[in-house]
């Protein structure tokens, strides 16, 4: 028996939908992990610039405050070359491009199959057209993802639970 083309579109624009909207949530998470790293080294580092130079001063004169201080400073400055090196403000900008390019995809592909539910006889060479440009705007989004060091298993894992509960209504089995 031969599987009805519409079927097969159906599956495969979820493929792209579901793919799509992972990237998107990832970028996000990505973001929000590479803003609490630029935020806290940022306010380390000002904590110890020149200007708290004096309340450093202070502290290294107590005794049992000197060792925290040499800590804080160690940590400032092991932080900034970490800050600079990796570019976390660069990492920032690129995800965030990364997020909006999947999300404006991810909308492309709810209207793209809202279409389908609502003309169910749909054409489908022309759908299979439609589809093909989305499934380009796909691969040239994923060409353009930066590739992050800090994305583990677990991490990926976790993003797919999340997607998943956000769209279990979705998901046939």
């Amino acid at each position: 028996m031969a599987t009805d083309p519409r079927d097969t579109l159906w599956k495969y624009s979820f493929d792209t939908y579901y793919d799509a909207y992972f990237e998107e949530l990832l970028a996000d998470s990505l973001i929000k992990r590479w803003m609490r790293i630029d935020f806290g080294v940022k306010i380390i580092v000002a904590l110890t610039a020149s200007g708290s130079a004096v309340a450093g001063l202070t502290l290294w004169n107590e005794p049992g405050l000197k060792a925290v201080w040499a800590a804080i400073s160690l940590i400032a400055a092991v932080g900034s070359i970490f800050h600079t090196t990796v570019q976390a403000a660069n990492l920032i900008k690129e995800h965030t491009k990364s997020n909006a390019d999947f999300a404006s995809l991810r909308n492309g592909l709810e209207d793209f199959r809202r279409d389908l539910n609502i003309h169910p006889q749909f054409d489908v060479d022309s759908k299979n057209a439609e589809f093909d440009k989305l499934r380009k705007k796909y691969d040239e989004c994923s060409r353009n993802t930066p590739r992050d060091w800090t994305v583990t298993d677990r991490f990926r894992i976790r993003i797919k639970n999340i997607l998943n509960d956000a769209i279990r209504d979705q998901i046939r089995t």
